[in-house]
């Protein structure tokens, strides 16, 4: 039995810290969409053929420990440690399929620094005798290191040993807390050895400039602190949560540990923030009301804390942070004089029955119905106080007094549901909110004429004249007595409003407007023609609708521009990325072969320049089947391009080599960050990608076609998937901040 030195108990209190900060995985706020259905998935035989290759590194080794001294044998065993973690995530993984892909995207990551893997734990012979060496003294560096050294070799034997069950799901959570349990002590022994810093590779999305690394650090902890001591909030919840940020203190110096604690300053910035909404609550909340808000965040404390209930804690906090959502849109709109004291008591009856646990099915759809119903309200009042064009005033004037009274039939209505509240099931509901927000939407498009035609006036040439006269007289047929008149007047103008976005700014025009060498290879040196293409199909869009004939056709033309611009764009990435398949397997989403990556995205530029020639001579038949083929045959490049596109400010700051390979093990995404929720469908993609090129080494010509074509259903999909966007028409203001 090992004594208990000063290192070991350390390695004991972070293990405890690290119990205590570990969190469930969150990476499922946004649910892709469905996937698509090949055949059958291809067989596993690259998984296999890892399998046998780890197990007979294992033999090998466990041969040649055999007459090795002390200290080799454990090294030995740290290798085979490490090689039977690897080999674990790839069996549990081939036993699930498709659906396995994570636990074998891992399996070959930790597959592919074996060698690295062997070297760090190839130091522990130097480090045993710098600790042996009597001439140094024991507050040495060196030795201290060494130390830190033996006793994670030690427990990551004893992790490796004791996790034969962890991954029977092989479901991406059981993953993630695998690996963590596994490595950790792995990290200890990385940092010991002078190997570089560990973080997350899930780069956080931050929009359209781009994902970006952010962490906090301890500074930001030491402020989170101080923000919870402020609160005024009961005692009892403050030293909860000031208790959970010490420990995030106490953790954040050791890598191992900092994955846990990065969650957990989010999640308690969360618990701050809603704290001090309900420590300052509105008076119409009533004392009864905020007092129980706070008892159910201290509840939601108490639950994250203890790693038995954290999962019931998060849901918690989850719930708390709706409801706080949900009372800044009515404290908006009390703001604004909007009658919502029927909103606010089913509010109160949702908070009721959820406090009750007597109907939480009820409460939740009352909070939904709410967060609904507020949408529009907030989206119409955004667009109030604008100028309105004088021909246009009277119109906008009915429009809006029809969506008012629209929305205080709904309101009035809403005060059944206090009495009542399982009336909110009844799906009248939806029916009266769809029909707000085809009145708001009424309103909106109208609102937006002049802008269309100002945009179009612009346009060289110019389109026909009367474009103003004709929208306006759509406009006035909305509210004419009428009913079927005033239908193919908001029909019409919705089509106006969805071919808008066609016309107001193409993506990527600027690469034809430069006209430079890379894009005159890419486009085959039609770039000018394509953006007379582009003019001319604006031109005739815009006279179909001053002359009142159907756009429909010149609409599509331009939507076929669109796609063409956009494969170019990815196509000039595809080239500037020479070191693609490398960087993009920095990130923890992404783990192939280079050699199997780059034959493949030699067959995109070809497949747009014949495209471009399409596209210059106004062939939009052949474009449209150009395209399909691209969109098809080429997904796969086209959505490499695209990752390595989106991440490429992040990648070059990623981790590489082995102390990167943690690092991908060890941090696991959250809701937050890019791409987390398309992580199976990458981890598919990765997986089979590998799995074609050893079909291609092997010979095997069916296996090869059969897994490409199974990738590029999964590749189209993802793609799409990332390009999707809310297909909705109301847009909530961003809340000041």
């Amino acid at each position: 039995m090992r004594t208990m030195t000063r290192d070991v108990a350390t390695a004991a209190m972070l293990a405890a810290v690290c119990l205590t900060l570990a969190l469930p995985h969150r990476a499922d706020a946004a649910p892709p969409p469905p996937k698509p259905q090949p055949t059958a998935a291809p067989d596993y035989n690259y998984v296999h053929f890892r399998i046998a290759e780890l197990e007979r590194q294992i033999a090998e080794r466990i041969a040649q420990s055999g007459d090795a001294n002390e200290v080799d044998r454990q090294v030995f065993g740290a290798q085979i440690n490490y090689r039977i973690v690897a080999r674990s995530l790839l069996k549990a993984g081939r036993e699930k399929g498709p659906d396995g892909a994570v636990a074998i995207l891992y399996g070959h990551t930790l597959a592919d620094h074996a060698a690295e893997a062997d070297e760090l734990f190839a130091r522990l012979s130097g480090f045993t005798t710098v600790v042996r060496d009597l001439s140094r003294k024991s507050d040495d560096p060196q030795v201290e290191a060494g130390r830190r050294f033996k006793v994670a070799m030690d427990d990551f034997a004893e992790a490796t040993q004791a996790a034969a069950d962890e991954l029977s799901s092989a479901s991406p959570d059981a993953v993630d807390r695998y690996l963590q349990k596994m490595l950790a002590s792995m990290t200890v022994a990385h940092s010991a050895a002078g190997g570089d810093e560990l973080r997350s590779t899930w780069p956080r999305a931050v929009g359209a400039t781009g994902p970006t690394l952010e962490l906090a650090d301890v500074q930001q902890i030491i402020a989170l602190h101080k923000e919870i001591a402020d609160l005024s909030i009961p005692a009892r919840t403050k030293k909860e949560m000031q208790q959970i940020v010490a420990m995030m203190q106490q953790g954040w110096p050791h890598p191992e540990i900092r994955p846990h604690v990065v969650k957990f300053y989010d999640l308690m910035e969360q618990a701050a923030m809603v704290a001090r909404a309900f420590g300052e609550a509105s008076g119409w909340l009533g004392q009864q009301t905020s007092d129980e808000l706070l008892d159910q965040l201290h509840m939601a404390v108490l639950l994250v804390k203890d790693p038995r209930t954290r999962e019931a804690g998060v849901e918690r906090f989850d719930t708390l942070s709706r409801d706080l959502a949900v009372m800044d849109r009515l404290a908006e709109l009390d703001r604004q004089a909007v009658p919502i004291h029927n909103m606010r008591a089913a509010f109160l009856k949702a908070h009721e029955l959820r406090v009750k646990s007597s109907d939480l099915r009820t409460a939740e759809a009352l909070t939904r119905l709410i967060e609904r119903a507020t949408a529009p309200m907030l989206a119409y009042r955004a667009m109030l106080g604008g100028e309105t064009h004088a021909t246009l005033k009277r119109t906008v004037l009915q429009l809006g007094a029809a969506y008012q009274k629209e929305e205080l039939r709904l309101i009035n209505a809403m005060g059944a549901l206090t009495t009542a509240p399982q009336q909110v099931h009844d799906p009248q509901w939806s029916e009266q909110i769809d029909g707000l927000v085809e009145k708001l939407n009424r309103f909106r498009r109208v609102q937006t004429i002049p802008k269309w035609v100002d945009v179009m006036n612009e346009f060289k040439p110019r389109p026909a004249g009367g474009l103003f006269r004709r929208l306006t007289a759509m406009a006035n047929d909305l509210s004419n007595q009428d009913p079927d008149t005033a239908a193919t007047a908001n029909d019409a103008l919705r089509r106006l409003d969805e071919q808008a976005e066609l016309f107001l700014t193409l993506p990527y025009t600027e690469h034809l407007i430069r006209g430079d060498e890379p894009v005159q290879e890419v486009t085959g040196g039609a770039y000018s023609l394509i953006l007379d293409q582009i003019d001319r199909q604006r031109q005739l869009l815009a006279t179909a609708w001053a002359t009142g004939d159907d756009a429909t056709a010149n609409a599509e033309n331009l939507r076929k521009l669109k796609r063409l611009l956009r494969a170019i764009h990815l196509t000039l990435s595809v080239q500037r990325a020479t070191d693609l398949g490398d960087r993009l397997n920095r990130w923890a989403a992404w783990e192939v072969a280079p050699t199997a990556v780059h034959p493949l995205m030699g067959v995109l530029p070809d497949r747009v320049k014949q495209a471009c020639r399409f596209a210059a001579v106004a062939n939009f038949p052949d474009l449209e089947t150009q395209l399909a083929k691209i969109e098809r045959d080429s997904a796969l490049p086209l959505l490499i391009a695209r990752l390595a596109e989106d991440l490429g400010p992040a990648l070059p700051q990623l981790p590489d080599k082995l102390g990167g390979a943690l690092s991908q093990c060890l941090y696991p995404p959250t809701d937050t960050d890019y791409a987390a929720s398309r992580r199976a469908e990458l981890a598919q993609i990765s997986v089979y990608l590998m799995e074609a090129e050893h079909a291609r080494i092997s010979g095997n010509a069916a296996q090869f076609t059969e897994v490409l074509n199974y990738v590029a259903d999964l590749a189209m999909h993802t793609l799409n998937a990332l390009d999707a966007t809310p297909a909705v028409e109301v847009v909530i203001p961003m809340k000041a901040q």
